[in-house]
């Protein structure tokens, strides 16, 4: 998924707490990590492709 605020809704949906608040970084990766119903942690993370760089 491409828009991250389209997945935090989306999580937040579904039942998921925020553990730790992204850093709100404008440029390079970031990430915020959540916990499912359960309380079992997964992240949300923005990765920005290095210029330059071939995949």
């Amino acid at each position: 998924m491409e828009d991250l605020s389209e997945a935090y809704d989306q999580v937040m949906a579904l039942g998921a707490t925020v553990l730790k608040p992204a850093r709100g970084a404008t440029a390079g990766d970031d990430f915020q990590v959540y916990a499912d119903p359960a309380g079992h942690p997964f992240c949300l993370c923005r990765l920005v492709a290095e210029q330059g760089r071939a995949t």
